[in-house]
């Protein structure tokens, strides 16, 4: 099975469905990722976060690697002012990971395509255990849910690091089939 469909059959719900009806609800679900819960009403303020990433994909306009990822950097750390003017839990890392599971369904749903290279993945725990096994690091980001880029702006440079890293590991794959391989090898 490939990895695409991979995703939709683990996630085991209608994601098509989920994003006409109420992306709200998949908003929360992708915060909750942090096993932390918001708000409907806040899971909507968090979209405005990540618009710029929104906008790229129903524009279907390609963009490189290095825009791709001050465009993700710069979602994440909207994210991480919003949950800090919301006075909720969560910083840099919760930021990145909702700017890229968005992409990652965006990606399964096929609306994605010219992106699929440059994409990055998702980091959790999963995919960060890989990075430490593999090369030893990162320790920063030993507990993706807590890191903050401010007042740390090396989570930044770390976090790209990482994504190229990642890049360099998938060999042939995209990012995101890589990091699916992780995720389902961890969970077969």
């Amino acid at each position: 099975m490939d990895a695409k469909r991979q995703y939709l059959q683990d996630l085991g719900y209608d994601l098509e469905g989920v994003y006409s009806r109420n992306r709200d609800l998949r908003m929360r679900g992708i915060y909750g990722t942090s096993r932390h819960c918001i708000s409907m009403e806040n899971a909507g303020r968090l979209w405005a976060c990540i618009t710029p990433i929104t906008d790229v994909v129903n524009s279907g306009v390609p963009i490189d690697a290095d825009d791709y990822g001050k465009l993700t950097v710069s979602a994440a750390l909207a994210v991480e002012d919003e949950l800090a003017a919301l006075n909720v839990f969560g910083g840099f890392g919760i930021g990145q990971k909702i700017a890229n599971l968005y992409m990652k369904d965006q990606w399964a749903l096929g609306r994605v395509v010219p992106l699929e290279l440059v994409l990055h993945a998702p980091l959790d725990r999963l995919v960060l255990r890989t990075l430490r096994k593999e090369l030893g690091w990162p320790r920063r980001w030993s507990a993706w849910t807590k890191v903050r880029a401010r007042p740390n702006p090396a989570v930044i440079d770390e976090y790209l690091e990482m994504q190229d890293t990642i890049r360099v590991m998938a060999g042939s794959k995209t990012p995101l089939e890589y990091e699916q391989g992780i995720w389902h090898e961890a969970s077969a």
